[in-house]
């Protein structure tokens, strides 16, 4: 598999979750500190590739 196609997966699998919680990921009770972790996170992730 190339790096971009294991990117491509990735990303829309990220996409996909988001998509399913974006309610809950959206709502004022998700704290802000644990968003910046999830994006870090997925910008680590997006950089391995």
């Amino acid at each position: 598999m190339s790096d971009i196609e294991s990117f491509r997966e990735k990303l829309q699998s990220l996409i996909a979750k988001f998509e399913k919680d974006k309610t809950h990921y959206l709502s004022k009770g998700y704290p802000e500190a644990q968003v910046d972790s999830i994006i870090e996170k997925n910008m680590t992730i997006t950089k391995r590739c």
